[in-house]
């Protein structure tokens, strides 16, 4: 007989997380709080992320479900651990190891820093295979992700920020022949900085700079 699986509710964080199972039998409308994730379903002590979004989690479920069932009749089933699939964390580790060949290790650090975004994100929403990724339209939550993230003085990311994110992950995705993301970063808005050209004095105080360093030289 095939496990049963349940679809679960995470609340807070640490200490205070808590995981509340959900009644799917029941009729009528349901609160907003019951259909805030992040999900799990869970079936006997394994359970796996199903993201955020509550119809994608129980789909999820009923999938996996399915696929117990389907073991449990006898019936050949393509595992999860299929060799073909690419992970997004095990590309991503290959995408940076190739940088560190060609790229500086400033460069290297940059990336780093900006695909662990996508990583994070990617984790939050069940994402684990780049073929869950199909449409410009699927990288959209990553977008509000970015635009909901705040640096450690407790500020929203700049848009430009936003933008060189998502740029290095459109540049991580082409080369896993993906080319939806760029549908999205021709479409991000970021304000340039404006550059003001020198004055004359102030063009005449470098130059003075310039000339008195290289006297003390």
């Amino acid at each position: 007989m095939a496990l049963s699986v349940k679809l679960y509710r995470v609340v807070g964080k640490g200490k205070d997380r808590r995981d509340f199972p959900i009644d799917l039998g029941r009729r009528g409308r349901r609160s907003k709080e019951e259909v805030t994730g992040p999900f799990y379903p869970r079936y006997g002590v394994k359970y796996e992320s199903a993201g955020p979004d509550f119809k994608a989690a129980v789909e999820a479920m009923q999938r996996r479900q399915a696929t117990l069932e389907a073991v449990g009749s006898g019936v050949a089933v393509k595992p999860d651990g299929d060799p073909n699939r690419k992970r997004v964390v095990d590309e991503v580790k290959k995408f940076l190891a190739k940088k560190s060949l060609l790229k500086d290790p400033k460069t290297v650090k940059t990336n780093t820093e900006r695909l662990s975004y996508f990583l994070d994100w990617c984790e939050r929403s069940g994402i684990k295979h780049l073929d869950q990724l199909t449409e410009g339209d699927d990288l959209l939550p990553f977008v509000s992700f970015l635009r909901q993230r705040k640096t450690i003085r407790d500020t929203l990311f700049e848009p430009r920020y936003v933008y060189n994110i998502f740029q290095t992950c459109n540049t991580f995705l082409r080369a896993n022949a993906s080319l939806f993301a760029g549908e999205i970063l021709g479409q991000l808005d970021y304000e340039e900085k404006e550059v003001k050209p020198y004055s004359r004095t102030n063009s005449r105080r470098c130059f003075r700079r310039r000339m008195t360093r290289k006297s003390c030289g």
